[in-house]
């Protein structure tokens, strides 16, 4: 919940929609999943750091003793920041899977289609709420709120008997 949303005027229905997201999160323990993937590829990144350190420093001629050098610090940021943008749509659909199922959550315990798309909509603000297929794999680690909302709809319509149900 931001303060957006109240800033804006959320209603009971946005609320619970947005609540029923936050829920899924938590039901799902998707930060236990998270914090375990990113380990995970936080012990690639640094093994791959420490085979490619050596061959960065041929490469560019610099005097270097070794990954422990202070002098090498460019040359370490520089790895770690081309692999870390290389990983960025690996980790970005990751966390676009996890807001996925916490808003599958919210649809189907909250019952809040209409109130989950309005709260998302007043969130267009700071991102394209349509960008295309290939910018939101590379930089989007939410699903596009054209998409989010395209999908509360398409729930809605499947599930008419359920909407506004407790």
């Amino acid at each position: 919940m931001s303060d957006v949303m109240f800033k804006k005027g959320a209603d009971i229905a946005e609320v619970r929609g947005v609540v029923g997201h936050e829920m899924g999160h938590y039901v799902h323990q998707h930060i236990f999943l998270q914090l375990g993937v990113f380990s995970v590829l936080s012990l690639v990144l640094f093994v791959l750091v420490d085979r490619l350190f050596p061959a960065f420093v041929r490469l560019f001629g610099a005097r270097v003793t070794g990954v422990d050098d202070p002098a090498g610090l460019p040359i370490l940021f520089a790895i770690i920041g081309t692999l870390s943008l290389i990983a960025l749509p690996i980790t970005n659909t990751i966390s676009r899977e996890v807001e996925s199922d916490a808003d599958r959550f919210s649809l189907e315990h909250a019952h809040e289609p209409d109130g989950l798309a309005k709260a998302l909509v007043k969130t267009a603000d700071y991102r394209a709420p349509t960008p295309s297929d290939l910018e939101e794999f590379i930089f989007y680690d939410h699903p596009s709120v054209g998409r989010r909302v395209r999908r509360a709809m398409e729930w809605k319509a499947a599930h008419p008997d359920l909407v506004g149900k407790k």
